[in-house]
């Protein structure tokens, strides 16, 4: 953990209700929050494909091939921040580890 970093889980967890009312579509679904007097689950969508950075580990070598797998993801994902920023929203953590992969050929 870094010193500096502090979660927000429930800012989190509200911003993602509201994404989800303005029919946000690049978000993993909310499904639900369970809680009892210990723990809270958050229920989300399955990312059946991991995340881009498993993805880009285990990926064909830098070239052609690649280049031409990754234009689909990275083309969906300037259209999530453009549909953001419209929204007024800034995501501020934006890397591999946090663009999770969907269906074949991949939706982020």
């Amino acid at each position: 953990r870094h010193r500096d970093v502090y979660e927000q889980p429930w800012f989190d967890l509200a911003v993602l209700t509201e994404l989800k009312k303005r029919q946000y579509p690049y978000s993993c679904e909310l499904l639900d929050v369970l809680r009892d007097e210990e723990h809270t689950c958050v229920v989300m969508s399955l990312a059946t494909h991991g995340d881009l950075f498993t993805w880009c580990s285990t990926a064909p070598s830098p070239g052609p091939q690649r280049e031409a797998m990754i234009a689909p993801i990275a083309s969906q994902m300037f259209s999530a921040v453009r549909w953001l920023h419209n929204l007024g929203v800034a995501h501020r953590d934006l890397s591999l580890e946090n663009v999770m992969l969907t269906d074949s050929p991949f939706d982020v």
